[in-house]
């Protein structure tokens, strides 16, 4: 009998279907009414592009929030083998620092006014559906080539490049789409940014592989949240952050046609999922990750889950309070041990069979008069003062000593004099924070995620005190 060939990889297949399309679906993209055939024209056209690259300058910056341009500029990329650089924010500073790293030459855009570096080319696809990625050979890259570079350190201040091949990204949408079970009928509404690495993969590639549509562009401000997942698009999976839902607690929505909610960039308050759920009816999945990982693990509130379980298909283990991790959605830069297995900076607790709680990170221990504290610790105890809606506790290295002090941002309506009260019950002094700013609410960004070093600014004026 003749040997049965091997099966194809099914990334793979994916990358076949994607880049060489029997079909292109009649369903819109892009709502209000961008076609799938619109999105492959503009695909064809960024490829015309990049094919003219020269070999020595292969990077190109996705410097857009259009998602229809960003899938188009992907599909281009996968079927010319130019990668993609995406970065954490759209702004001035942010370009200049990207462009410093990267030194790109070409950037696309979906906007004419666009203003880049000198001697940066701005790239605008024509919105035409005459052609198509059909009359391609199929795709030049690879499963584990490099697909996109994500430009974090928005938070830290500490720039960092990630890579992201096809199999991390495309593995990850196809377990998304058959496990929440994505179609061409659903219609996603999506307040977290498209070049994060959240709603990339929720808002882009996602619709992308189910022919599912996306609402662009995203709605900032928690009314014109409210009002799209009411409205006549029939909306029926939010990709939310948790800024966003606790906004939306005070402009509930009734939901509509919504089946489903997700959360990721940061925890998510039990009340504040729970508020959308009454409010929509729609269960919210809260999404364990990082730009680097990918996602690692969900949990379901509204299905009596309290710990995160990790997807299927990916393999975990915890010794003491440290998560190990080893999936195919893994940055091919971070650090594997001899099992590939990488290390989160995380702590965590219970198993992964029955979910895990993620009770601090491995650096959240910082020493003070030679004893150590853990500042999360103290952010419990400021967290459970009446008023208090959110806090940030930090640690600042004190000067000429290897020492650090503990500063805490507290937002809310709670007092000073509350806070101390409640600090000098179950803290020790040294564990006490030095200074405490109270403040309206605390610095996130766009992706709901605490804004390390404009917290650290609240404190500038207490250097000398």
């Amino acid at each position: 009998m003749p040997d049965t060939p091997p099966s194809k990889d099914p990334v793979d297949q994916l990358l076949d279907r994607l880049c060489r399309p029997v079909t292109i679906s009649d369903n819109p993209f892009g709502l209000p009414g961008q076609s799938f055939a619109e999105l492959y024209g503009m695909a064809d056209d960024l490829r015309q592009r990049f094919l003219r690259q020269p070999a020595t300058d292969r990077s190109v910056c996705l410097w857009t929030e259009d998602r229809a341009v960003i899938t188009a500029a992907l599909l281009a990329g996968l079927t010319t083998g130019v990668p993609l650089v995406l970065p954490h924010a759209i702004s001035e500073p942010v370009l200049k620092q990207l462009h410093d790293v990267i030194g790109f030459t070409a950037a696309v855009v979906s906007s004419p006014n666009t203003v880049l570096p000198e001697g940066v080319a701005a790239w605008m696809p024509e919105p035409t559906d005459a052609r198509s990625l059909t009359v391609t050979d199929g795709p030049v890259m690879g499963a584990d080539d490099t697909w996109i570079h994500l430009f974090t350190g928005g938070s830290t201040g500490s720039p960092r490049l990630w890579s992201k091949t096809p199999r991390n990204l495309l593995g990850e949408v196809r377990y998304l789409k058959s496990t929440f079970q994505v179609t061409p009928a659903d219609r996603i509404l999506a307040s977290a940014p498209a070049y994060h690495i959240y709603g990339l993969l929720y808002s882009v590639l996602l619709p992308l592989i189910s022919s599912a549509a996306v609402r662009d562009p995203s709605p900032v401000y928690p009314r014109e949240i409210a009002d799209r997942l009411d409205g006549t698009e029939g909306i029926s999976i939010y990709v939310g952050v948790p800024a966003h839902y606790r906004a939306l607690r005070a402009h509930p929505p009734g939901g509509g046609h919504l089946r489903l909610a997700f959360s990721s960039g940061g925890p998510l308050s039990p009340e504040d999922g729970d508020a959308f759920t009454q409010a929509t009816g729609a269960p919210v999945w809260e999404i364990y990750g990082s730009t680097e990982t990918g996602g690692i693990a969900g949990r379901c509130r509204a299905a009596g889950q309290t710990g995160f379980i990790p997807f299927t298909g990916l393999k975990t283990r915890i010794d003491g309070e440290t998560l190990l991790v080893k999936s195919d959605f893994l940055s091919p830069e971070l650090p594997f041990d001899g099992d590939g297995y990488f290390q989160m900076a995380d702590r965590v607790a219970g198993d992964t069979i029955d979910g895990f709680a993620v009770v601090g990170r491995s650096d959240s221990v910082v020493k003070v008069a030679g004893r150590r504290v853990d500042l999360i610790d103290v952010k419990r105890v400021l967290t459970a003062v009446a008023g208090v809606t959110d806090a940030a506790v930090i640690a600042r290295p004190t000067p000429h000593t290897r020492e650090n002090e503990i500063l805490a941002a507290v937002a809310g309506s709670a007092c000073e004099s509350q806070l101390r009260q409640a600090l000098d019950a179950h803290l020790e002094p040294y564990a006490r924070p030095r200074a405490i700013r109270i403040v309206d609410r605390l610095p996130v960004a766009e992706t709901g995620k605490l804004r390390l070093d404009a917290v650290q600014r609240l404190f500038q004026s207490a250097a000398g005190e």
